[in-house]
């Protein structure tokens, strides 16, 4: 959810963004999102028809994971990519156009299965009514890269939300320098039954065996109550803390977004302009590890 984007039409976000100087040093380390002994990821390139966005900024999307991904991207306003989502072999980056004043989502769906005439099929996680070019938010459980490009100030946001649960560690890496937050667990059944509490624990094939984890739920989306959704009466900072069910979250990435209000660490932003452009990586540092 886009909690930030209202956040920061409130004017909070002075007091609670990390905001680097014009001197930030902060790397684009792309070759960082696998081990030294492998190549980095191939980039393929757009297809030659792809209509021209003026005044664009690029997002790299790469899988650093040992699985093939399926990439899918929301937009909520202004120009978005020429696709909403394709299949992403392990190893491989697209890069992808969007508006200067771009906002939306960008999460990776796990072990699918589409079929090639009609770009429909099930996913493990982040299924968006089972089409390959999303329309829709994925299905929790999604670990999700979220960007307002045009925002307060006429600043560049960025955030990791695991406000929706999480399936892949993931990070973003702003070029040519920023703040990089980075979220990293193994992801594998193990990894993910490490850092989730068991009453979230995501089976892709419930209910039928219960075998299959493949990613963890957040407390609002299992249960829907409003102390953890933070609506309702609970919809202000004031009711709506940190929960047993998100202080997990925040242990195993101190960079993301738990539950609605929780900005004071989680919001970053640059300056905007053309040279900004940015990397989103699945699997960042764990390309040996396998999703299943």
């Amino acid at each position: 959810m886009m909690l930030l984007f209202f956040l920061l039409l409130a004017g909070l976000v002075a007091a609670q963004t990390h905001i680097p100087s014009t001197a930030a040093t902060t790397a684009f380390p792309s070759s960082t999102a696998t081990p030294p002994s492998l190549p980095p990821p191939i980039l393929i390139p757009p297809p030659p028809n792809v209509p021209h966005i003026p005044n664009n900024r690029s997002i790299t999307i790469t899988n650093s994971c040992s699985d093939d991904i399926w990439p899918a991207l929301l937009t909520s306003n202004n120009t978005g990519p020429y696709q909403s989502g394709f299949h992403l072999a392990s190893q491989k980056s697209v890069q992808l156009w969007v508006s200067n004043d771009w906002t939306g989502r960008i999460w990776a769906r796990t072990n699918c299965s589409f079929n090639d005439s009609s770009n429909t099929g099930p996913c493990f996680t982040g299924s968006c009514a089972n089409v390959l070019n999303c329309t829709l938010s994925g299905q929790p459980p999604t670990t999700l890269a979220e960007f307002n490009l045009l925002g307060w100030q006429n600043l560049s946001y960025w955030d990791i939300s695991l406000v929706n649960g999480f399936n892949l560690p993931i990070a973003i890496y702003p070029s040519p320098s920023g703040p990089d937050p980075i979220c990293q667990w193994s992801p594998t059944p193990d990894g993910i039954k490490a850092h989730c509490p068991e009453e979230l624990l995501f089976y892709a094939d419930a209910p039928i065996s219960y075998t299959e984890i493949a990613g963890c739920m957040s407390a609002c989306d299992r249960y829907g109550d409003g102390k953890y959704c933070c609506t309702g009466g609970d919809a202000s900072p004031n009711k709506c803390g940190p929960s047993r069910f998100s202080k997990p979250f925040k242990q195993v990435c101190p960079d993301a977004y738990t539950y609605a209000y929780d900005d004071a660490t989680s919001t970053f932003a640059t300056e905007s302009g053309p040279q900004w452009s940015y990397e989103v990586v699945f699997c960042p540092g764990t390309s040996l590890l396998r999703l299943r």
